[in-house]
Formats: structure tokens, sequence, C-alpha cells
């Protein structure tokens, strides 16, 4: 393995990403063209134009032969796998982002970014107001940019945040592909694997919500925003828009199921083993889920009199939503005041588990370094105690908690720091506070009169937008992958 960049190679993989792009937006296209409807064009243009930029890039890159395509893949540097997952990122974004900017609702540059950036990165934040004006295809576009996003960040966690080692992801190193350590061996054996899982997910989700009572356009589109835990809806009012238990049901269902590890799903197909039931993350996940929903149905139930069917129904929505970070809303809970508020900016911050589509700190973080503090409260009791932490069976050493843990510092820092340009934009405290958690924790809806659960980001001016789009990516890449490209050090050869 070198240690350089290659910018053949990684305009090699532009080229691709941005080819997929344009093709992806055809489906929106042909949508659009059967309703008659005049964005056909606007999706056509961005289509050909992405796609073409794309096409020049890949032929004019190739190099070497597509015969050698394994030994290309295993040269993947570290600072080659850090510079890609940001730009490409970017690059898809802004190829998104056109469809946007060339439809009938006249959008501004930053909103049509805003709005791909929030789709890609599975955020959920929407600067949508006036659904009327929005096309079906734009709509079903919203949703596709969330699950390819979704399907995007699956790989990024699963292949390639262990082998770049970030905020203590190599945990999972020996639980993907154990025997075979090389990138492209990852991919071309763990990539068909997942996205079959999340294919099948898909698929199963839409037909609950179909047989459920939605309609087939709804289904689909929320059946792409589910699995990937985006929150993007095709109505203004959110999921309170369908007054169904049996469609809250199935909602929650696949907000769980895409919040808990890939790797999971993997085991279960590859080796055929049922191992959700043991798995630490999963255990604690659903031990969190459990007592949270009990604590936050008692406090509707005696402090805001709602019957106690009503207050679990309510509750365990918007627990599994807000933890899981899809973020739908069924309900304005900032409404519910005191301890409700409190435990949503608990939740913001924890976010599910590390290998899945959420974002926030994932659970595994937060266990180690709960873990750890216990271990130093039992040292301090009996200081001549030896305590080993492990977590998932596995020894955690020193190295890998002080990665965990400094990534769980910055994550605080940079909520914080963004929270502080936020206010500094004009917004007010609970806006900036909580619109820093939701676009760095991947949510979508933040707390208050503005961006809260019915509200959006279209009133934001755009200063408090581009703040809040590098919050979203360098949340939804776990902050190391984003910040060391900007160090000195990363650009020396």
């Amino acid at each position: 393995m070198h240690s350089g960049l290659r910018p053949q190679f990684i305009l090699y993989l532009l080229g691709i990403i941005l080819m997929l792009s344009g093709f992806a937006q055809l489906f929106p296209a042909v949508l659009d063209y059967v309703d008659g409807h005049q964005n056909v064009r606007g999706f056509l243009l961005s289509a050909m134009i992405i796609f073409f930029i794309g096409a020049c890039l890949f032929f004019s890159n190739r190099g070497e032969s597509t015969n050698n395509i394994e030994t290309r893949y295993d040269k993947v540097s570290v600072r080659e796998a850090f510079f890609m997952t940001t730009f490409g990122l970017i690059a898809i974004s802004l190829a998104s982002a056109v469809p946007y900017y060339y439809s009938t609702m006249e959008w501004s540059f930053t909103d049509s970014m805003f709005e791909a950036v929030s789709g890609m990165t599975t955020t959920g934040s929407s600067v949508l107001h006036d659904y009327s004006v929005a096309s079906r295809g734009i709509l079903l576009w919203r949703s596709v940019t969330q699950w390819i996003g979704g399907i995007g960040v699956l790989a990024f966690a699963i292949i390639f945040l262990p082998f770049l080692k970030v905020g203590g992801m190599q945990i999972f190193y020996s639980g993907v592909a154990s025997n075979a350590n090389k990138v492209y061996t990852k991919i071309h054996h763990v990539l068909p694997i997942l996205i079959y899982v999340y294919v099948f997910l898909t698929v199963l989700c839409a037909l609950g919500y179909f047989y459920a009572g939605m309609g087939w356009f709804d289904a689909v589109n929320h059946a792409f925003t589910t699995i990937s835990t985006g929150g993007f809806s095709t109505h203004p009012a959110g999921f309170a828009y369908f007054n169904t238990p049996g469609l809250h049901m199935v909602a929650m269902i696949f907000m769980i199921a895409g919040a808990i590890p890939f790797v999971l799903y993997l085991q279960l197909i590859s080796y055929k083993k049922f191992v959700f039931h043991k798995d630490e993350q999963v255990k604690i996940f659903m031990t969190l889920l459990f007592f949270i929903t009990v604590a936050n149905t008692l406090w509707l139930a005696f402090r805001h009199e709602y019957f106690l069917p009503e207050a679990l129904a309510k509750s365990t929505f918007t627990i599994v939503s807000l933890l899981t970070t899809a973020g739908f809303s069924s309900v304005d809970y900032t409404l519910w005041g005191g301890l409700s508020i409190g435990l949503s900016f608990f939740l913001m911050y924890v976010g599910g588990c590390a290998g899945s589509s959420s974002g926030g700190m994932k659970i595994m973080r937060v266990a180690i370094v709960a873990k750890a503090l216990v271990n130093h409260l039992k040292t301090l009791t009996f200081p001549s105690g030896v305590f080993a932490l492990k977590f998932q069976n596995k020894k955690v050493n020193q190295p890998l908690l002080v990665n965990v843990m400094g990534f769980l510092c910055l994550y605080v820092v940079c909520n914080t720091v963004l929270a502080v340009l936020l206010a500094l934009t004009g917004q007010d405290l609970l806006t900036s506070i909580s619109g820093a958690a939701a676009a760095m924790g991947n949510i979508g809806p933040g707390l208050g009169a503005i961006i809260g659960p019915m509200g959006d980001y279209s009133d934001l001016n755009n200063s408090a937008k581009w703040l809040l789009m590098a919050g979203m990516v360098i949340g939804r890449l776990e902050i190391f992958a984003v910040l060391v490209i900007f160090s000195r050090k990363f650009w020396q050869k």
C-alpha cells in the first residue's frame, strides 16, 4: 500500500459516482413525464449533464485495464480513503442538487444544496415548506437521495471506517470479512450482500406500508426514508398525516431495523447465524428504548393527563424516531416540555448502533465510555483491583479507548462551536442548540417553533443553512474523516 494520493484514480471513482447519480435521476423524470409535469425537463437536463461529466471523468482516467481493478483497490491508501469519503459525498450532493435548482420550485442554489446534503447524509432537515409546488418526481427524488445516502453510509461504516480506524470503529474490523483485510475483498464480498439486505428490507417495508393502508407512492417513498433512517416524507405533516396505528407500527419496526448493526444481517446470510439477541449494542439499544419510552409515557400520563394507551403510543413512536435518528414526526413533542425535551436532547446525541444507517455518537461509543467510567469508580474503591474493559466480549485496549473518548469529546466540541456560530447568524438559543445537535446527529427536526417537528428550515438565513450543511457532512462522516483533510500533514508527501 502506498501513502500518496492518485488524482487519476480519485477522478475515476468520482466519475462512477456521478454516472450513477445521473442514471438515478431518470426514475423521477419518468414519473414526472407520466404525470405530464414540466419538471421532467429539469430532471432530464440534470441527468444528461451529470452523466456526461461522470462519463468524461471515468473514461479519461481509466488508466490501467479494468482487469487490474482488484490491484488498484488493494492499493488504496488511508489518505485516498479519507479524501474520497469526503469529496465523494460533496460531489454526489452537488449532483443531487441540480434537479432542485432546475425545477419549477425556483429554489436558490443554497436551498437546493441544503435539500441535497440533507438527503445524502440521511439527515431529513428540509427547506420544502409548500408541498403543493413539488411534483411527485421531486418528492420521489428526495426519498431516493436518502435511500442512496443510506447505502453509502452503510458501506462507509462497515467497509471503510474500520479501515480508517475512526472513532473506535476498528472494533468491528474482525467482524467483517475477517479473513480478508484488503479493501477490494471487502467491497467484493461484503458490499453485494449489504445491498441485497438493504433492498430486501426496503421492499418488505414498502409492502408493510402498502398493506397497512398507504398508497403505493407514499409506501415506496416512506420505505426509502425509513430503512435509511432519513425521515423525509411526502406530506408536510410527516407521519402525523397517517393517523393509523398499523402504519406507525410498521414504521417503528423498520426504523429499528435500519438502526441496528447491519453486520448482524451479513452474519445471518453468510454464516446462517442469528445473533441479534446476543449483540451487546442491540441489547443496550433496546434497553434504552424501553426505559426512556416508559419514562416519557408516565410523564405524559401524569403531567399532561393523557390516557395511558395514547401516551404509550405517542411516546413509543417519538422515542423510536429520535433514537434511530429517523426524525419522523407524528406529534409536536416540543409541547410536552420538561422531561420530554431533556430526553429529546439526550437521544439526539446518542443515536443508533454503530454499523447502521443511523446517526449520532452511536451506542457502541457511549457504552464503552460508560464502562470505562464505571471501571474508574471501581478502581477508586478497590485501588489494587484489576478491571478489564470489554465490549462485545472483546478487550478494549488503551489506544482504542482514547480513540473513542477523543471522538466523543470532539463531537461535543463541534456541536458547541456549531451552536455558537448559528447563534451569531441571528438564531435564537433553542434553534441554535437543537439545530446543531440535529445536524451533527443527522436527525432532521430540531426543537422550537421554527425547526421543530412541525416546522422546517426554509426561514433560516443562508449563513445558517451552510453552517448546518457543514454539520451534517461532518457528523455523517464521523468528524475525523473530514477534519483530517484540513491538516497540513495530510497534504505532505
